[in-house]
């Protein structure tokens, strides 16, 4: 039995996802991922000449050019490569540009976690979170980001329709006598130093 042309292709997605993902965290880096692979196959396929679309040694000198005209890291050179290996001796347009859309849709349904942060946070940030969410609640998970002054002192996460608060505010709602001990220690602390 035969594999067929869409499950192929399926199959080329499902495998190019992960390494898409490897050191992708938001929704927004996934797709900019997808969206090099596209500007990868155009750039491959324009710099062919027409008798010359077997994907072999003519992949390597595109991605050497495509990498030096871009400056593209390591870990999206793997995911090109493995894009180019998987067109299995053609590396046309509409096959290309079928198995982008497939990835583009494959991006929008991955499992989002929707974090709300006052302020933004930086790539090192994006990464350590991103990794413990992939070890401990979803290995295809990406980031939501939404920026909300509101939750000053923490973040927001909303998982599955559930949201959980770390912010002062819920801080300060939950244990409010606590706070007013570190005021009042806060005013003793000044009383008496105004006193010497």
């Amino acid at each position: 039995m035969s594999i067929s042309a869409s499950d192929r292709l399926t199959g080329t997605v499902n495998e190019i996802i992960p390494v898409l993902l490897a050191d992708r965290f938001t929704r927004g880096q996934a797709l900019s991922g997808v969206d090099l692979l596209r500007r990868f196959a155009d750039y491959f396929i324009f710099h062919q000449q027409p008798d010359q679309l077997t994907v072999s040694s003519n992949v390597n000198e595109a991605l050497i050019g495509f990498t030096q005209n871009t400056g593209i890291p390591s870990g999206d050179q793997k995911v090109i490569s493995m894009l180019a290996r998987h067109q299995a001796g053609l590396f046309d347009k509409a096959t290309s540009m079928v198995i982008i859309k497939k990835l583009q849709q494959a991006v929008l349904e991955l499992p989002v976690i929707n974090l709300e942060t006052p302020v933004l946070l930086t790539r090192d940030h994006l990464v350590r979170i991103g990794k413990w969410i992939r070890t401990h609640v979803d290995e295809r998970a990406v980031i939501g980001i939404r920026l909300d002054p509101s939750t000053i002192g923490g973040c927001r996460i909303i998982w599955k329709g559930k949201q959980i608060e770390y912010t002062l505010r819920r801080y300060i709602r939950r244990k409010p006598s606590i706070l007013l001990n570190i005021f009042d220690s806060l005013q003793a602390g000044n009383s008496n130093q105004s006193a010497t």
